[in-house]
């Protein structure tokens, strides 16, 4: 049995505090604490968690800086798609330069890391599992059917919801010759920064705060919230509450013009530390995992609706891809993704029965508990082929 791993990845944290690709900083540190020794080949150099050893690679035209791979092919497809195929090269390479055969070679998102990976274990005779999170499989529904059948060459595919694992199928049109797995990513524990949560409280001044969290791009549905807040505005007022929205991206301005011009209380907080994140979700009355479908892009299953889960915030949701299935069974209010109106009489509902929103923060707690990496973890670990499953 293999006890060492080679992460590939485009995304990862640049210090401590930066959320770009912590879930896979924590999957990381996971297995080290399990006894495995984890190499990760990330984009740049800089941090890694204690026992994680971090190589870098350069990434041509900066594809995976700022908002992302998906955005910057929907805006300008062609210029991306050519930053894209340089990327590819360029991880290709180092894949080939770092892999040993003595190691896994995890490939972290199936596009670039997963040709990478399976191109470097040709080489030194490693085998090979890969990650499917959000985008990749909108990716692959765009390019030759031939790519997915060549990321099926690997030992095993990971899928973070069963929604990616049978659209992915389906690219197929066939059974999966890898083994497959259906496991979402794990959380680390919730620590609130104590001065963040007062800052918080200071600038909601009384009001309840209605929590989001994640880029403003379109597939995460903020437009769609704000339609529905103004809805409630009209129906009841707005008086009492605050839209904090933690996180950045191509929307920020927009979303901050169009809330004040319709009277909404908005507070774009921006990019922010976990701890931050832990004392927002903490201090909010609900949080709001809007998300929609975007052209062939979905939602995998988002950390924040874990999160939310985990710190007892009351969630209200779309339901749509992963997130139906890690929700639903905890309490969470679902409603149909892209439609205002049932998603403000959603958040009419949670903000007007102290007792609903009450039993929606007990079963949360308990249902988020099963998401920490001490319990997905060893899920993850087994699949691999890590640890005996």
């Amino acid at each position: 049995m293999i006890r060492r791993a080679l992460f590939l990845t485009t995304s990862f944290p640049r210090h401590a505090d930066d959320w770009a690709g912590r879930f896979v900083a924590d999957f990381a540190a996971d297995l080290t604490a399990r006894g495995c020794g984890v190499r990760v080949l990330a984009p740049g150099a800089g941090w890694a968690p204690p026992g994680v050893q971090r190589l870098g690679w350069r990434a041509p035209g900066g594809l995976f800086d700022g908002h992302g791979a998906p955005e910057a092919l929907r805006r300008r497809p062609l210029r991306a798609s050519a930053r894209a195929a340089a990327a590819q090269g360029a991880l290709t390479v180092a894949a080939r330069r770092h892999a040993r055969p003595d190691e896994l070679i995890v490939g972290h998102w199936l596009l670039p890391s997963g040709p990478a990976a399976l191109a470097a274990a040709r080489r030194v005779g490693a085998p090979v599992h890969l990650v499917a999170h959000g985008s990749d499989v909108a990716l692959l529904e765009r390019l030759p059917r031939l790519t997915a059948h060549l990321l099926d060459g690997a030992r095993g595919i990971t899928f973070v919801s069963e929604d990616l694992a049978a659209r992915f199928e389906a690219r197929l049109g066939r059974g999966m010759r890898a083994r497959r797995h259906v496991i979402p990513m794990g959380i680390a524990p919730s620590r609130p920064c104590a001065a963040t949560a007062a800052r918080l409280r200071a600038l909601a001044g009384g009001r309840r705060v209605i929590a989001t969290i994640g880029r403003m791009v379109p597939v995460k549905g903020f437009d769609v919230l704000l339609a529905a807040l103004d809805r409630l505005r009209t129906a009841r007022g707005l008086s009492d509450v605050v839209w904090m929205a933690a996180g950045d991206g191509p929307q920020r301005g927009w979303l901050i013009e169009r809330a004040a011009a319709r009277g909404i209380a908005f507070e774009a907080l921006g990019g922010v530390t976990p701890a931050e994140r832990d004392a927002l979700l903490a201090e909010s009355a609900v949080c709001v995992v809007p998300s929609r479908p975007v052209g062939r892009r979905r939602e995998g299953t988002p950390l924040v609706v874990l999160e939310a889960l985990a710190a007892g915030a009351p969630l209200v949701a779309s339901a749509v891809g992963g997130i139906p299935p890690a929700a639903g069974p905890a309490g969470a209010v679902l409603v149909a993704p892209g439609d205002p109106a049932a998603l403000a009489a959603a958040l009419r509902r949670v903000l007007d029965d102290a007792a609903l929103s009450a039993a929606m923060t007990d079963r949360h707690r308990a249902a988020g508990a099963g998401f920490r990496w001490s319990a997905i973890g060893p899920r993850h670990a087994a699949a691999m082929g890590l640890v005996e499953g």
